[in-house]
C-alpha cells in the first residue's frame, strides 16, 4: 500500500488534454497514469480546455489520475478580447505594428498564466517532484512546463508526443528561441519513436544523453471482453472481415483510397470472394466520404462501410470480431518519424495487421512483431497481394502470423511505466 510519505508527484502539463474527441496524446495520459501509479507515482493532469466538462462528463470516470482544467484564455491576448472576432482583431492590430512576434511567442501565451496558477498550487499543497510538459504540434505546453520547472527548482521532463517543428512547418524565430531554451533547461527528453530520437540527437548533441525513447503502450483488453472471444477469432462464417478504426484525413495525407482500389484485383483473381470480404471504416474526417467516393468508383460499394465513431468498448468488441486490423500511415517521408498510435492498441489482439506503410521504423516493428503484412501505402496491387494472403489463408483455416510475444510485450503499458519510472526515480534521486 502507497502512502503520501512514499508517494512522488508528477505534474504532466498539456493545453489540448482530453480535446475533443480525445485523440492519441489523450489515451498515452490514461496509459501512463496507470502504468505509474503502482510504482510510486502520483499523477497530475493540467490541461487548459475551457468548458471540457460539458463535452466530456465521463473524465472522472475514464480518467484513473488527478486532473486540473485551469480557466483562462490561452493565447497572448488579455481576457478582455477573448472572443474570437475581437480576438482577430487584435492580432491584426498587433501585427500591423510589428509586434507579430508577439503572437508567435509561446513564451507569451499560455505559459505566464500556468506559472501563476503552479505558484498557488504549490504553496497551498506543495510542489511536484517532476514537471512533464507534452508537445501536441506546437510548443505552448513545455514552453509552460519549463517556467513552472525554473519557478519551483524541480526537474523538467520535455515529451515529442509530434515532431516538432511538425513536417512541413518551419519554425518561427521566436519559437526557435523557445525550443532550444526549454531542451537546454530539460533533464529528460523524450521522443515516441527512435527515428524522432535520432534526428533530436543529431541536431541538438548536447542533449543527447538526456534522449529517451518511449513508444505508446498496448492497453490490456477488458477481461470481460477477452473471454467473450470474437467473431473474427473463431472463423465460422466464411467472411473476411478488415477493420480500420480512426480518424482518415483525405487527399495526400492517411486516405483508404488505395485499400479500396486494391479490392477489385482482389476479386479478379479469387471471384469467390465477391460478397464475402467486408472492409469496415470506423471513424471521422474527409477521408471517409473518399473512401466511399472510391468504393462507389471501383464498384465494390457492397464491400466497403463506412461508420462514425463508436464509444471505446465497441472499439474493443470491433476489433475482437475483425479478422484482420488495417493500420495506414501517410505515404510522405517527412511523416517517417511518427508511429499511428493504434498500432500498439492493435497489438493487444494478436490479430494480423494489415499495414500500409512505407519503409521506415513503423513498417519494421510491424514485421517484428510477427503480426504483420506490409505493403506500400499507394500501391493497390501490393496491396491486393497482401489481401489474396489474408483470403486463402482464412478459406484454409490457417494463420498468416505467429505473434512474437516476447517482442509485443515489451510494448505493454506496464513495461512502459517501468521505463518511465526508471528514469523519474533518477531524476529525483
Amino acid at each position: 500500500m502507497l502512502t503520501w510519505t512514499n508517494v512522488s508527484r508528477l505534474w504532466m502539463i498539456e493545453h489540448n488534454a482530453f480535446r475533443p474527441g480525445w485523440l492519441a496524446s489523450t489515451p498515452r495520459f490514461f496509459a501512463l497514469c496507470r502504468a505509474l501509479e503502482p510504482l510510486g507515482w502520483q499523477t497530475t493532469l493540467v490541461g487548459g480546455r475551457r468548458n471540457l466538462l460539458k463535452r466530456h462528463p465521463r473524465i472522472e470516470q475514464a480518467f484513473p489520475g488527478e486532473w486540473v482544467m485551469t480557466r483562462f484564455p490561452i493565447g497572448p491576448w488579455p481576457r478582455a478580447v477573448d472572443y474570437p472576432y475581437v480576438r482577430n482583431l487584435w492580432i491584426m492590430a498587433q501585427r500591423s505594428r510589428g509586434n507579430g512576434d508577439l503572437i508567435d511567442d509561446p513564451e507569451t501565451q499560455w505559459a505566464p498564466r500556468l506559472e501563476r496558477w503552479a505558484r498557488d498550487r504549490a504553496e497551498r499543497d506543495g510542489p511536484p517532484d517532476v514537471v512533464w510538459g507534452i508537445t501536441y504540434a506546437d510548443l505552448r505546453s513545455p514552453v509552460a512546463a519549463r517556467r513552472v520547472s525554473e519557478r519551483l527548482g524541480v526537474p523538467l521532463v520535455f515529451e515529442f508526443h509530434d515532431p516538432c517543428p511538425y513536417p512541413g512547418y518551419e519554425l518561427r524565430p521566436a519559437e526557435v528561441r523557445a525550443l532550444e531554451r526549454t531542451l537546454l533547461h530539460a533533464s529528460a527528453i523524450v521522443t515516441t519513436t527512435s527515428t524522432y530520437a535520432s534526428w533530436l540527437s543529431d541536431r541538438y548533441p548536447e542533449v543527447a544523453d538526456r534522449v529517451h525513447v518511449v513508444y505508446s503502450s498496448a492497453p490490456p483488453v477488458p477481461p470481460h471482453l477477452l473471454a467473450q472471444g470474437g467473431r473474427g477469432a473463431s472463423g465460422s462464417d466464411g467472411r473476411l472481415t478488415l477493420l480500420h478504426t480512426g480518424t482518415l484525413y483525405g487527399g495526400g495525407a492517411r486516405n483508404a483510397r488505395s485499400l479500396v482500389a486494391a479490392l477489385p484485383f482482389l476479386f479478379d483473381r479469387r471471384p469467390e470472394a465477391k460478397g464475402r470480404v467486408k472492409l469496415r471504416l470506423v471513424g471521422s474526417g474527409p477521408g471517409m466520404a473518399e473512401a466511399k467516393m472510391e468504393s462507389k468508383r471501383a464498384a465494390v460499394a457492397e464491400e466497403v462501410c463506412t461508420e462514425p465513431p463508436v464509444r471505446p468498448e465497441r472499439i474493443w468488441r470491433d476489433m475482437l470480431d475483425a479478422d484482420c486490423l488495417v493500420l495506414i500511415k501517410h505515404a510522405d517521408p517527412r511523416f517517417a518519424s511518427q508511429i499511428p498510435g493504434k498500432l500498439f492498441q492493435y497489438f493487444a489482439m494478436k490479430k494480423p495487421i494489415l499495414t500500409l506503410a512505407p519503409e521506415g521504423e513503423t513498417a519494421e516493428i510491424v514485421r517484428r512483431s510477427g503480426l504483420g503484412l506490409v505493403a506500400p501505402p499507394d500501391a493497390p496491387h501490393e496491396i491486393a497481394d497482401r489481401l489474396v494472403d489474408l483470403w486463402d489463408a482464412k478459406t484454409d483455416g490457417r494463420s498468416l502470423v505467429t505473434p512474437a510475444h516476447s517482442y509485443i510485450d515489451q510494448f505493454s503499458e506496464a513495461n512502459m511505466g517501468l521505463r518511465v519510472a526508471a528514469f523519474l526515480d533518477e531524476l529525483v534521486g
